[in-house]
């Protein structure tokens, strides 16, 4: 299912979309389609602060090398608590589209605002924060939240060794851990005081009620005219056709103008691959799709069959996995996020390239959405 970068585009292209970049909203605006990556050394200066770009900037591009689809090596599994069995999903590499909305997005604001406050939920690598922090130099203050305690310790490691890297005395992260839904009972300092929030891989495991409670949950901490930038998971483009049971109750409840029509528990037959632990979905066989109430937890689990022993000359290790997950597309994400006005919203591929119609691709993936805060709200 994964596939390479094709596309590389040229200067020129990156240097009309800094001419038009005037206004917040152009910004962030469908330029983002035209960048693939994050490393390259004529992206890289659009999105480090002007104190960075001058400095070590062959070493910056080396970590964000590092993040990048080809050397990241697949998605990785995220560390669950000990006293917590469910899934805590994955950690993907960089996702060049929203992410470098966002990272321009906080270049922006670092350089008309005094110490700006960006917080991500969901981070737990580090990866984005890092970037986060080039991209908003000595003036900003990036606060990372994750369930996990074991990936917040990691995230601490991880840009610590990065800025030691760069010889970066500077460390504005803060680290937070526990559920984003007590955030604010954690840090209520912030309400009302957030530039924009960063979300990435964690709303497809909260149910419809959850998500509108989130919903609220940031339209508090954000500032009149914040940001919010997220990305989740959508329908693969090998399940999108007539004929998939999962593709034919998306469509019914679609059209029931239901504000969640991707939440389902999934019960299927999958193929995984014993050396990346990805799943060849050519290989997966949907056995039962229905439609939990809206208050069913999110989760997954997979169980080995039991004469998987029997094909272990094999590739794959053969399962059974049922999960429920509410999944989202960008129309799922303009009518979930009230409140805010869709700056844009679109698909992604594996390799995180953005295209506005799922139709663009065969390896659609995500769906991401960067809303603006509406000053009454």
């Amino acid at each position: 299912m994964l596939s390479k970068y094709k596309k590389h585009f040229t200067y020129f292209s990156l240097l009309i979309c800094a001419m038009i970049y005037g206004m917040e909203e152009a910004r962030i605006s469908k330029n983002i389609f035209l960048v693939t990556n994050l490393y390259e050394e004529k992206i890289l200066k659009t999105w480090i602060a002007s104190d960075e770009a001058t400095e070590n900037i062959g070493a910056i591009k080396q970590l964000c090398l590092e993040d990048s689809f080809e050397k990241f090596n697949g998605p990785k599994p995220i560390v669950n608590n000990p006293y917590d069995k469910r899934n805590y999903g994955l950690i993907f590499p960089s996702l060049p589209a929203i992410q470098y909305a966002y990272l321009m997005h906080v270049k922006a604001v670092a350089e008309k605002n005094e110490n700006p406050i960006f917080v991500h939920f969901g981070e737990a690598d580090g990866q984005v924060a890092f970037k986060a922090q080039l991209a908003c130099g000595h003036n900003g203050t990036i606060i990372i939240n994750d369930l996990s305690a074991i990936e917040i310790e990691n995230a601490k490691k991880l840009i610590n060794e990065r800025l030691n890297l760069l010889n970066k005395s500077i460390n504005n992260i803060q680290f937070d851990t526990g559920s984003l839904f007590e955030f604010i009972k954690r840090r209520p300092d912030l309400i009302g005081k957030v530039a924009s929030c960063y979300i990435q891989n964690v709303e497809h495991f909260m149910n419809p009620e959850e998500h509108q409670q989130f919903v609220t949950l940031v339209s508090h901490l954000l500032m009149p005219d914040g940001y919010i930038f997220a990305t989740a998971h959508t329908i693969e483009s090998e399940l999108a056709h007539n004929g998939n049971p999962y593709y034919e109750q998306y469509q019914q409840y679609k059209n029931k103008n239901e504000k969640y029509p991707l939440f389902f528990t999934i019960k299927q037959k999958i193929a995984q691959d014993k050396k990346k632990g990805l799943l060849d979905l050519n290989q997966s066989h949907i056995l039962e799709v229905s439609r939990p109430v809206n208050k069913a937890l999110c989760n997954l689990e997979a169980f080995r069959l039991k004469d998987e022993n029997k094909t272990s000359s094999e590739n794959f290790y053969r399962m059974i996995e049922v999960k429920t997950l509410n999944c989202f597309t960008p129309t799922i994400y303009n009518h979930a996020f009230q409140g805010f006005e869709a700056i844009n919203s679109f698909f992604m591929n594996d390799c995180g390239q953005g295209f506005q119609k799922y139709s663009q691709s065969k390896d659609i993936i995500f769906a991401s959405f960067i809303g603006k805060k509406k000053s009454n709200n």
